[in-house]
């Protein structure tokens, strides 16, 4: 894109990736209202080196969750990697956080349409919860075909819950056993207030979605197809 004067106009990874979650792509009313100012919410952006081999781009990874877990006034966080542009990469990126210590990757056949030549691909990290601790799940977004509607963005990105998960799960109230991102505070004076944006989110999501669609689930951090999966060693 240039702008009157004949100059290219870029966007910095991190302009560019809230500008699409502010968007109308994005179901989840709570995450585009954080969007519009996320550290207020305790989300921090920040954009990771991803150029170099896989386990060099996990260690970079899991290095910046570490500091954003060890920060006590961080909620979550979002790290770009604007040098991730191709899903192979990606998923061999994946692959390698499951050897970092507290990560976990594991691997599942999306059956139903419109993923049944899908795999789906789990990612969490453990943190803190009390004196113990449970899976936080991340969600990866990119600008990837593949992806589904609600995690098409133009710069490839990862979404991590990682400070005090609530006691009750946010969405059952019975008492958490793992994190996401729903456990974020957005602050609302009361509980019709959140189930009312709660309702919104669930209906934002079918629309964007176009129908229920595996891909997109919370527990699903990306989707490779499976030829691609078999190709690098991921199978379920």
């Amino acid at each position: 894109m240039r702008c009157a004067h004949g100059l290219r106009d870029v966007s910095s990874p991190k302009a560019e990736y809230l500008k699409w979650r502010r968007g109308t792509a994005v179901g989840c009313t709570f995450a585009r209202l954080i969007a519009g100012r996320p550290e207020d919410f305790g989300q921090h952006v920040v954009v990771v080196a991803s150029g170099g081999s896989p386990s060099r781009v996990a260690g970079n990874i899991a290095r910046r969750v570490d500091d954003l877990v060890n920060d006590s006034a961080t909620a979550a966080g979002v790290l770009l990697l604007p040098e991730l542009t191709q899903l192979p990469d990606l998923g061999r990126v994946a692959l390698a956080l499951g050897n970092r210590p507290l990560w976990n990757v594991t691997t599942s056949v999306l059956a139903r349409p419109p993923t049944s030549d899908m795999i789906g691909v789990h990612i969490v990290r453990q943190i803190p919860f009390g004196k113990d601790a449970c899976p936080s799940e991340a969600l990866v977004f990119g600008p990837f075909k593949e992806f589904p509607p609600t995690r098409r963005v133009p710069v490839t990105a990862i979404e991590i819950y990682v400070g005090e998960p609530r006691e009750n799960d946010p969405k059952t109230g019975e008492p958490s056993t793992k994190a996401n991102l729903a456990h974020m505070d957005v602050f609302l004076p009361t509980r019709k207030a959140f189930e009312k944006m709660w309702e919104g989110s669930s209906k934002g999501r079918a629309k964007s979605l176009g129908g229920e669609d595996n891909r997109a689930k919370a527990k699903v951090s990306l989707v490779l197809p499976k030829a691609l999966a078999t190709e690098i060693g991921c199978k379920p």
